[in-house]
C-alpha cells in the first residue's frame, strides 16, 4: 500500500509541476490551483497516517483505499482541467515556429 501512496504522491507533484505555468497565466486558477494542491496533499498525509498507524480491520483498510481512490480521481480531473490550457499554448508556441 505504501508504493502505491508514493506513486500517488509523485502523480500530484507532476500533476501541479506540470499545470502551475499554465495557470500563472490566470492569477484566479493559479489560487484555485494552490488551494487544490494543498487540500489534496492534506487529505493524503492524513491517509497515509492512518495506513501507517497500527494494524487495521479490514474496513478501515477498504475505508482508506476508498478515499485514496476518490484522491486520485480529484487528481485527475485537475489533469484534465489543465490539458485544455496546456494544448492552447502548445498551439500557439508550435505556430511561433522555430527560433531564429
Amino acid at each position: 500500500m505504501t508504493a502505491a501512496v508514493t506513486r500517488f504522491v509523485a502523480f500530484l507533484v507532476l500533476l501541479f509541476s506540470v499545470s502551475m505555468p499554465v495557470l500563472a497565466y490566470d492569477e484566479a486558477k493559479l489560487k484555485e490551483a494552490e488551494r487544490s494542491a494543498i487540500l489534496l496533499q492534506a487529505q493524503l498525509k492524513s491517509l497515509v497516517n492512518r495506513i501507517s498507524s497500527t494494524a487495521q480491520a479490514d474496513d478501515a483498510l477498504t475505508a482508506n483505499r476508498i478515499t485514496l481512490e476518490k484522491l486520485k480521481a480529484a487528481a485527475a480531473n485537475g489533469a484534465e482541467k489543465a490539458a485544455g490550457p496546456l494544448n492552447e499554448i502548445q498551439t500557439q508556441v508550435d505556430g511561433l515556429g522555430s527560433p531564429p
